[in-house]
C-alpha cells in the first residue's frame, strides 16, 4: 500500500471541495424548482375558474382566497391576511365555519345567503375538502356563486315557483301579478287575467301587456315604474276606476323593488275590485274605509285584522300540503320609557323608521309584516323552516345595529334594540292559528325574561318538523 503524500491530501481537499459545491448548486437548483412549481400552483388558484379558498383546520383562518373568492365572500386584504368585510356579521362569520366543519364531515354541498353590500345578498354553494397547504391542514373550499338561484329563492313567491304560492294567488279574489320595467308580465293569477279581458294566464305570463285604447289611462298608471316609484321604498296605494261597461273601481296596490340578483326593476301588483263599495260617485269615506280595515295609518303596513285573516288563509293551505309555516312577534325594547322621553310624536315617528327597517329585510313578497299592536309587530313566513326564521331575525337585528336609532332611556343598549320570539312548525288539524300566535308570544316573553335585545325560539319548533 502506498503512502499518501501531501499532494493526495491536496487533491482529497478540492475533491470534496467540489463535492460541497455541486451538492450546494443542486440545492438551490431545487429549491428554484420547487418555488416555480410553487408559483405555477398560486397561479393555478389565482385563475381557477372558481371561487376558491385554503381554510385552515385549526383556527378556520382564511390562508388564501382567489380572486372569485375575494369578490363572491367581499373579503379584505390586509397583507397576508384576508378578513370579513365589516357589513358580515359575527353570527354570519360563525354560521359560515359551521357550514365549512358540516359539508366536510357529511361529504355534501351546503348553501348559505351571504350579504353583497349593506343590503343585498347572494346564494353560496360551497364543498370542502381535505388538503395540506403552507405546510398545515387546511380545508380546501369550492364555492359557485347562484345568481340564478338566489333569485329564485328570495323571490321564490314573487315569480310563483313554488306550487303552495300558486294556490294562494289562484285562490285569491284579488289580481295579483309580478311585472317587468320592460313592459312583459313574469307571473300572475287568473284574476289578472281576467283584468285584461283574458280567459287563460298562459296569454300573459311573458309576453308583453296590452290593453283596449279607451282603457289606456287606468293601465299606463297602473303599469308605469319609474325610479320614483323604486326610491320611494313603499308600497304606492291609489284608486282607479277603469272606464269599461259597467264602470268599474279598483283599490291599487304598487310595490316596486329592484332584483338584487339581476338588477331589473319589477313591481307586485296587487288590484282589488272595490265596485261594490260604491253607488253612483266615489265617496271618500268608503275609499278610506277599505284602507282603515286593511292597513295601519301610522306605519302604512297591514293591519292586525289582515294579519289575522292572512294567517288563517295560510293556516290551512299549510295543513293541506304539510309545509311549515313561522311566525315572528317582534317588540321594541323599552318603548314605554322612549314615548315618556322623547314624546308620543316622536315615538310615532319611530315606529314608522321601525316599520321601515322591517320592511328592508323582508326578500319575498309572500311574507307578510303587520303591526300587531302599539310597538309589537308581526310577521307570516310562508314554507319557512326555523332555520329560515332565525335567519331572517338575525337580519333584524343586524338592521337596527346599522341604523342606530337613539334612545338614551333604554335598560338594554343606547340606541333602539328589539326583541323577537320565533315559532316554525309544521300545522295540525287539531290546532289553531290563533294559538301559533300565543306559541311566538311564550317565545317573545323568554327573550324579554332573558334580557331583551334577542330572540327566543318556541321549544316545540327545535324538534317538530
Amino acid at each position: 500500500m502506498s503512502q499518501l503524500t501531501w499532494e493526495h491530501y491536496t487533491q482529497l481537499e478540492i475533491a470534496l471541495g467540489m463535492g460541497s459545491i455541486i451538492a450546494v448548486l443542486a440545492g438551490i437548483a431545487l429549491w428554484m424548482l420547487y418555488r416555480r412549481k410553487v408559483r405555477h400552483l398560486h397561479d393555478m388558484f389565482v385563475h381557477v375558474p372558481c371561487a376558491l379558498l385554503m381554510v385552515s383546520r385549526k383556527n378556520h383562518q382564511i390562508l388564501f382566497a382567489n380572486e372569485l373568492a375575494q369578490h363572491a365572500l367581499q373579503l379584505q386584504t390586509h397583507g397576508r391576511l384576508f378578513q370579513f368585510s365589516p357589513w358580515v356579521s359575527a353570527s354570519q362569520r360563525q354560521h359560515f365555519s359551521e357550514l365549512i366543519d358540516k359539508s366536510y364531515q357529511e361529504h355534501s354541498p351546503q348553501f348559505i345567503d351571504w350579504p353583497v353590500g349593506e343590503e343585498h345578498s347572494v346564494q353560496i354553494e360551497f364543498q370542502v375538502k381535505d388538503t395540506v397547504f403552507q405546510g398545515q391542514t387546511a380545508w380546501m373550499v369550492q364555492m359557485l356563486i347562484h345568481h340564478e338561484r338566489a333569485e329564485v329563492i328570495g323571490e321564490q313567491d314573487t315569480i310563483q315557483s313554488d306550487d303552495l304560492m300558486q294556490q294562494l294567488w289562484d285562490a285569491s279574489p284579488d289580481a295579483i301579478a309580478v311585472i317587468q320595467d320592460d313592459g312583459c308580465c313574469r307571473s300572475c293569477n287568473l284574476s289578472f287575467a281576467h283584468l285584461l279581458a283574458l280567459d287563460d294566464m298562459t296569454q300573459v305570463i311573458g309576453k308583453p301587456l296590452t290593453w283596449k285604447q279607451q282603457e289606456a289611462p287606468f293601465f299606463q298608471q297602473l303599469f308605469a315604474l319609474s325610479e320614483q316609484d323604486l326610491e320611494s321604498k313603499q308600497p304606492i296605494r291609489y284608486i282607479d276606476q277603469l272606464a269599461r261597461e259597467p264602470r268599474q273601481w279598483f283599490d291599487v296596490v304598487k310595490s316596486v323593488y329592484r332584483s338584487p340578483a339581476t338588477n331589473q326593476v319589477l313591481a307586485l301588483l296587487i288590484i282589488r275590485d272595490i265596485t261594490a263599495w260604491y253607488s253612483g260617485e266615489a265617496s271618500a269615506q268608503l275609499i278610506n274605509a277599505h284602507h282603515i280595515h286593511s292597513f295601519d295609518q301610522l306605519t302604512g303596513i297591514v293591519s292586525r285584522r289582515r294579519f289575522d285573516e292572512t294567517l288563517d288563509t295560510l293556516w290551512h293551505i299549510h295543513i293541506r300540503e304539510k309545509q311549515p309555516l313561522a311566525v315572528i312577534l317582534c317588540d321594541v325594547d323599552c318603548f314605554e320609557s322612549y314615548n315618556q322621553h322623547y314624546g308620543d310624536e316622536q315615538g310615532d315617528e319611530t315606529l314608522c323608521t321601525v316599520a321601515l327597517a322591517l320592511q328592508r329585510v323582508m326578500s319575498r313578497s309572500s311574507d307578510c309584516i303587520a303591526r300587531y299592536d302599539g310597538d309589537r309587530f308581526a310577521f307570516i313566513l310562508p314554507n319557512t323552516h326555523i332555520d329560515g326564521a332565525c335567519w331572517v331575525a338575525e337580519k333584524i337585528h343586524s338592521e337596527f345595529k346599522q341604523i342606530q336609532l337613539p334612545h338614551p332611556v333604554s335598560d338594554v343598549s343606547n340606541h333602539v334594540t328589539v326583541s323577537m320570539g320565533i315559532v316554525s312548525l309544521i300545522p295540525k288539524t287539531d290546532e289553531l292559528s290563533d294559538q301559533f300566535v300565543a306559541y311566538a308570544e311564550q317565545a317573545l316573553h323568554q327573550a324579554k325574561m332573558q334580557g331583551r335585545n334577542r330572540t327566543c325560539v318556541y321549544y316545540e319548533s327545535l324538534g317538530r318538523r
